[in-house]
C-alpha cells in the first residue's frame, strides 16, 4: 500500500561550491554558497523539509569522497515514494570517455572542491557517475528532482568581463593518465551508447525524475549579481527560488520552468536552461503542500525587524508589509498588528522598519508578515568604463557624462558592481585569447564596443568617428536597462497567478496547418515560420490582453492588440491572435544580428524571441515601454494614464516618482499578471 502524502518523507542534497584551490584563483565563484543556502531556505519554509533531512555541502565541504558519500547516504535513507531533491551549484567541466559510452567521446562532469587538472589528480565526478546513482535511487522513488546550475563547456571567444562563468576547462590529458573509471563492470550495462539524452547533453532522459540543467551542452551558466544587495547567485537558481516561493499547490515542474527560462536568457541572451524528464512532475512530487504565503520575523530591535527572507525569494526595498500575529491562516485588516516598510535586502534576510505599530511593543519574533504593496526597483544598470579608456579625452567626458545624467544608467565602481562593460577598441591586425572583446577580431580603426556579463556583445559596434556616437551609446545603454526591467516586471501578489493559459502555435507556409508547440520547451522556429497565440482565462471577469515582443535587436513592440482597440476576453473562452486571414505575423532574423560572430563554423545565425503576456483587469497604456531596435529613434510618451500598472510604467519611463504617484481609485482594485514565451529564432 502506498504511503499517503503526509506520510511522505522528504530528503534533499544541497551543494554549493565557491572556491576551488587547485585552480586559477580567477576561476573562483560568488554566488554558489547563496545558491545552496536559498535553496535550503524555500525547501524549509515553502515545502515544509525537515532540517535533518538537508544535507549541505559548501566548499571544502564538497569534496569528491564528500559528494559521493552524501549521494550514497541519500539513496539509503530515501523510503519507496520519498520526495528527493538533488541541487549543485559550482563549476562544470568535461573529460574523456572512460566507459566507451559516449558518442562524442566525452563525459560531462561537475568539479567537487579538490579537483584539479595536470599536473593535479582529476577528481571530477562524471554524468555516468550521477546516471548510475540515480538509477538506483529511482528504483525506490519516482518523486526526484535535480537542479545543476552549471555548465559542461567552455569557450575562448568571450570578452575577460564575462566573470562568474560556471565551467571550467576540459580535461585534456589521455585516457592512461587518468583514474581508472569508477563505474563497476556489473554496472556498465546500464550505459548504453545509444541513449537518448536530453537537450543538456549531461543526463540521459528519463521519466522517473525531473531534471533542471542551467543551460545547454555548448553553452554557458553565468552567475548574477542583484543590484539592490550585491549578493550573487546563478542565473538559473535566482529566478527558480523566486518562483518556487510563489508556487502553489498542483504547480508542476513545467509551470515553473515556463516561468523561469524566459528571464533567464533575458539577463544572459545566449543561456537556455533546460527541463528534461518528468516534466509534469508536480514540484518536488507534492501536491497537498501550501508554500510560504508569509514571511517571519526574526527579531526586533527598537524600530528595526529581522525578516527570514531575501532577494532570492522576491523582496525587494521599498515594499511594505502587513504583520499579523504568530500562527494567523488568513490575512484581515481588524488582525493586523501594524506595518513595516523594508529598507535593505539580502541574500536570506531582509531588514525593516516599522512604520506603524497597533499596539506598542506588539510586532515581536516570530509574528508573521504578508506583502501589501510590491515596489519595483528602478530600470537602472550599472556600467563599468574599461580602465583604458583615456579618462581626458573628451568623448570619454561626455560618455561619463551622458551616464551620470541618465535615470536608466549609473557609473558601476568596480567590476563586482556592474552588469556591462565599454571598451573603446584600439585598431589590431591579430587577436589572442587575452584581446578584449576578441569576437570584434582585426580593426582597423577605433571601435566602440558593449559587452555583457556573458563576454558577447549586447549592442553593435560603433566606429570612434561615426557622428554623435556618444549619444549613439548612451542610448543604447538605456535600451538595455529598459530591455531588462520590463522582461523582469511580475506581480508576485497578484490573484490571477495561474489562470491565465497561452499555447504558442507556428505554421510552417502560409498554407499550413497550425501547430501547437509543445509547452516547457524552448522550440525552434525559422524565417518564414507564421506565428499565433491561443489565449484562455479563468478570472471570473473580462480580462484585457496585451502581447509585448522583445526583439532579437533590442526592439520592445507591442504586437497585440491594434492600436485603440478595446477587446476584453470573457472567462474560459478560448481566443486565437494572428491565426485569421490578414492578420498573419511572419517571422524574421534581423539583418545586423548577431551583433558579434564567435567563428564557431557549426554556429548557427539564431536568437531567443520572447514574447510578454500581460493580462489586466482595467485598461494599460504600455506605450512609454516602447523602443525601436537599438541606435533608433524614441517616441514621446503620453499622459494621463492611472492605475498601478500605469502608474509603475510611468514611474520608470515618463519621470514621475513611483511613491508620489497619485491614484485613480475604481470600484474593483487592478490587478494584473505576466507571462513569458520564448522561442529560438533562426535565419534561413
Amino acid at each position: 500500500m502506498n504511503p499517503a502524502p503526509e506520510d511522505r518523507e522528504k530528503w534533499a542534497l544541497l551543494v554549493g561550491i565557491n572556491e576551488y584551490p587547485n585552480f586559477d584563483p580567477a576561476k573562483s565563484l560568488k554566488g554558489c554558497v547563496n545558491d545552496a543556502e536559498t535553496m535550503k531556505q524555500v525547501l524549509v519554509e515553502s515545502f515544509k523539509f525537515p532540517e535533518d533531512h538537508i544535507t549541505l555541502l559548501t566548499n571544502g565541504q564538497a569534496t569528491r569522497a564528500g559528494i559521493l558519500q552524501a549521494m550514497r547516504d541519500l539513496a539509503a535513507e530515501a523510503g519507496e515514494g520519498d520526495i528527493v531533491v538533488f541541487h549543485y551549484s559550482g563549476h562544470g567541466s568535461r573529460m574523456p570517455d572512460r566507459e566507451g559510452d559516449e558518442p562524442d567521446g566525452w563525459d560531462e562532469t561537475i568539479v567537487p572542491y579538490d579537483s584539479g587538472r595536470d599536473p593535479l589528480p582529476n577528481l571530477d565526478i562524471s554524468d555516468d557517475e550521477i546516471y548510475v546513482w540515480l538509477h538506483s535511487l529511482t528504483r525506490k522513488t519516482s518523486k526526484v528532482t535535480l537542479i545543476f546550475d552549471s555548465c559542461h563547456s567552455g569557450s575562448m571567444t568571450r570578452d575577460v568581463f564575462a566573470s562568474g562563468v560556471r565551467g571550467l576547462e576540459e580535461e585534456r590529458r589521455p585516457l592512461e593518465q587518468l583514474p581508472p573509471s569508477p563505474i563497476p563492470l556489473e554496472a556498465r550495462g546500464l550505459l548504453d551508447g545509444k541513449r537518448d539524452l536530453g537537450a543538456s547533453g549531461l543526463l540521459p532522459l528519463g521519466s522517473r525524475y525531473a531534471f533542471f540543467a542551467g543551460c545547454r551542452p555548448n553553452e554557458q551558466s553565468f552567475e548574477v549579481r542583484e543590484v539592490s544587495s550585491g549578493e550573487h547567485h546563478g542565473a538559473l537558481t535566482f529566478h527558480l527560488v523566486r518562483e518556487l516561493a510563489a508556487a502553489r499547490p498542483g504547480t508542476t515542474c513545467r509551470d515553473v520552468f515556463e516561468a523561469v527560462a524566459p528571464r533567464v536568457t533575458s539577463l544572459v541572451p545566449d543561456q537556455h536552461p533546460q527541463l528534461e524528464g518528468a516534466r509534469d512532475l508536480a514540484i518536488f512530487g507534492v501536491r497537498w503542500i501550501e508554500p510560504m504565503s508569509f514571511v517571519p520575523i526574526l527579531c526586533r530591535k527598537g524600530d528595526k525587524v529581522k525578516l527570514g527572507a531575501g532577494t532570492a525569494c522576491g523582496l525587494t526595498p521599498g515594499s511594505r508589509w502587513t504583520v499579523y500575529e504568530a500562527g494567523t491562516k488568513a490575512a484581515a485588516d481588524e488582525m493586523a498588528l501594524g506595518d513595516i516598510e523594508l529598507i535593505s535586502i539580502g541574500a536570506l534576510s531582509s531588514e525593516g522598519r516599522i512604520l506603524h505599530e497597533r499596539k506598542p511593543e506588539t510586532i515581536l519574533a516570530g509574528t508573521r508578515v504578508t506583502e501589501a504593496s510590491h515596489y519595483h526597483p528602478s530600470a537602472c544598470i550599472p556600467v563599468l568604463l574599461d580602465p583604458l579608456l583615456p579618462r581626458g579625452d573628451s568623448d570619454v567626458l561626455a560618455l561619463e557624462n551622458g551616464i551620470r545624467n541618465s535615470r536608466h544608467l549609473r557609473l558601476a565602481r568596480t567590476e563586482d558592481d556592474s552588469e556591462v562593460r565599454v571598451y573603446l577598441v584600439p585598431p589590431r591586425k591579430q587577436v589572442s585569447a587575452e584581446s578584449p572583446v576578441p569576437t570584434l577580431g582585426p580593426l582597423w580603426e577605433e571601435t566602440w564596443a558593449v559587452v555583457g556579463r556573458n563576454g558577447r556583445l549586447l549592442m553593435p559596434r560603433h566606429r570612434r568617428g561615426e557622428t554623435d556616437v556618444v549619444s549613439i551609446l548612451v542610448n543604447n545603454l538605456e535600451k538595455r536597462a529598459r530591455y531588462q526591467w520590463i522582461m523582469g516586471l511580475s506581480n508576485p501578489g497578484t490573484a490571477l497567478k495561474d489562470k491565465v493559459e497561452v499555447k504558442l502555435l507556428r505554421r510552417s507556409g502560409p498554407d499550413g496547418a497550425w501547430e501547437e508547440l509543445e509547452k516547457g520547451s524552448s522550440p525552434l522556429l525559422c524565417e518564414g515560420d507564421f506565428l499565433a497565440l491561443e489565449v484562455v482565462h479563468g478570472h471570473r471577469e473580462p480580462l484585457h490582453i496585451y502581447v509585448l515582443d522583445f526583439g532579437l535587436s533590442g526592439r520592445i513592440e507591442l504586437v497585440y492588440p491594434a492600436a485603440g482597440v478595446y477587446d476584453p476576453l470573457c472567462a474560459h473562452k478560448p481566443h486565437r491572435i494572428w491565426t485569421r486571414e490578414g492578420e498573419e505575423v511572419e517571422l524574421y532574423v534581423p539583418e545586423d544580428y548577431p551583433f558579434d560572430s564567435t567563428g564557431i563554423a557549426d554556429e548557427k545565425e539564431e536568437g531567443t524571441e520572447t514574447l510578454k503576456i500581460v493580462a489586466t483587469t482595467h485598461p494599460a497604456d504600455f506605450f512609454p515601454l516602447f523602443q525601436s531596435a537599438y541606435r533608433g529613434a524614441e517616441g514621446s510618451p503620453r499622459e494621463g494614464m492611472t492605475g498601478s500598472l500605469n502608474d509603475l510604467i510611468a514611474a520608470n519611463f515618463d519621470g514621475i516618482g513611483y511613491r508620489e504617484v497619485r491614484r485613480t481609485r475604481s470600484e474593483e482594485p487592478e490587478d494584473w499578471t505576466t507571462t513569458e514565451l520564448s522561442f529560438r529564432l533562426r535565419r534561413r
